[in-house]
């Protein structure tokens, strides 16, 4: 996705941001499920926690794409 928005170095630097937020995650989600596991008892819910992150992750991917998209339309039309 970085490429389609950003070019040379700035995608490169977006791929930079994306790997960063991913390392955070993989730190933060384990301390989530331990402390959703704590409050209810049960790990079940603390995996739903994190699949609600995952779920509204995949949404705002969807919804920027649908956004770029007439835009790269209307960008390739005018050349």
């Amino acid at each position: 996705m970085p490429q389609t928005f950003l070019a040379g170095m700035a995608a490169a630097g977006g791929i930079a941001v994306i790997n960063s937020i991913g390392n955070l995650a993989g730190f933060v989600a384990p301390y989530t499920i331990g402390l959703s596991t704590q409050f209810t008892g049960s790990s079940t819910s603390g995996l739903y926690v994190v699949a609600a992150f995952e779920l509204l992750a995949a949404i705002l991917l969807f919804s920027v794409d649908r956004i770029a998209a007439p835009a790269e339309a209307a960008s390739a039309a005018a050349h």
